[in-house]
């Protein structure tokens, strides 16, 4: 590999360096007392735009890069009611969002287009959605929120495919195992219930150790579960041995910050990531904490790539921070945000979709994969720089620093 092929990799859309792009006006006028948009109003298209799909850094320190100006790729305009979630297809090709004008959306994630909505629009303060997820497969969409229903839908068509009803009050997760086969919802009225994702039959009821419902999750066949609560408990819940594990949460919760924001297997089901204030890695056999990270942080929404290389969430800073899942190490500070209500990493950890407002917006935040190993490569097999130069602040170091080994 020559300094030719590193320098056709620089003037590729893929490295290119651009000149900034502004963000999008959001001066657009204002909500009603309902949280609406006013009606009548003409919105503005988002149009496809040249934009860089790599951000410029603004500059590294203690080797995380640092910038306040995110590339846009698309903004998803649609919904009439705030956003209050926003998820990649399992492929990255599609995204997904839900609104609290109780319809599920689905977008085109490379060109903005939407491909369909749920229904219509609903003014009913007792209709927005809170969460939607597709399944492992990316052929069947779930979502769930005010109603106390969680409705699956053909992500192909956008039929509806089942009902699922039994909670009483509010749901504010819906996710699906590994295998697809399986539906865990957790609720504001205390309990998770697991559905059989083909028939909608409920599998079981159970009941949280206080408070609500606010993380859930399910292993690859649906034989453990995953259950936070916004009191501060979590456990693990194993249907094969018919016993329940106790996850070690930050105690005592600090003030503001009791909710279990976040729960997730990991590693093929022996670890568990659960974000609080902070993340923690726990081993799933005990419940005890094995590692920690973001100690101290308000987390917001949380989310994983698919390789698990990468974690992301939303700071009390309303910044977008992401690190590294193996060594807890920060590799990405963006921000501060506008507004947000959720955020979710693309699976190969290249973008981020954010729940912001009324809209979505897919961010570029990191080099794919296969472009980070080609800079390596290149700079390991053609940039020579002598041993005195080749410290902290060398050429040389700063880009390995900034791309990886």
């Amino acid at each position: 590999m020559t300094l030719t092929l590193l320098a056709a990799l620089l003037a590729s859309n893929a490295l290119a360096v651009h000149p900034p792009v502004a963000a999008f006006d959001d001066d657009y006028g204002g909500y009603d007392d309902d949280g609406w948009f006013p009606s009548g109003t003409s919105w503005p298209v988002s149009q496809p735009s040249d934009v860089p799909p790599v951000p410029a850094p603004k500059g590294v320190q203690g080797g995380v890069l640092q910038d306040d100006s995110p590339r846009i790729l698309r903004r998803l305009d649609g919904h009439l009611a705030p956003v209050r979630s926003a998820v990649f297809s399992p492929d990255g090709k599609l995204v997904l969002t839900a609104s609290w004008d109780g319809t599920a959306s689905l977008w085109d994630a490379g060109t903005g287009e939407k491909k369909w909505s749920s229904g219509e629009p609903s003014r009913s303060r007792d209709q927005g959605l809170q969460t939607a997820v597709f399944s492992p497969d990316g052929k069947v969409i779930a979502a769930g929120g005010e109603d106390k229903v969680v409705r699956l839908w053909d992500a192909a068509s956008g039929a509806l495919r089942a009902t699922l009803t039994g909670h009483t009050a509010q749901i504010d997760v819906v996710a699906f195992s590994g295998d697809g086969a399986k539906i865990i919802t957790g609720s504001r009225d205390g309990t998770a219930r697991i559905w059989d994702a083909a028939s909608g039959a409920e599998l079981r009821n159970l009941v949280a150790d206080g408070g609500d419902v606010s993380a859930a999750a399910l292993d690859s066949d649906g034989g453990r579960a995953l259950i936070g609560t916004t009191q501060g408990s979590a456990k693990l819940w194993s249907f094969r041995d018919a016993r329940a594990v106790t996850l070690a949460v930050e105690s005592p919760p600090s003030f503001g910050a009791k909710s279990v924001g976040f729960l997730a297997f990991l590693s093929g089901g022996s670890k568990v990531l659960l974000a609080q204030r902070g993340l923690r890695v726990l081993d799933a056999a005990s419940g005890a904490l094995e590692r920690s990270f973001a100690d101290g942080e308000g987390l917001g929404t949380v989310s994983i790539d698919a390789a698990e290389r990468h974690v992301a969430a939303v700071d009390s800073r309303s910044h977008l921070r992401v690190f590294d899942l193996a060594g807890g190490k920060l590799t990405r500070d963006v921000g501060p945000l506008k507004s947000n209500y959720g955020a979710a990493l693309s699976p190969d950890g290249s973008r981020v979709v954010l729940a912001e407002s009324l809209w979505a917006v897919i961010w570029r935040i990191d080099y794919l994969p296969e472009e980070r190993e080609a800079v390596r490569r290149a700079l390991d097999q053609t940039v020579e720089v002598p041993a005195p130069g080749n410290g902290p602040g060398s050429a040389s170091n700063r880009f390995r620093r900034n791309f990886g080994k």
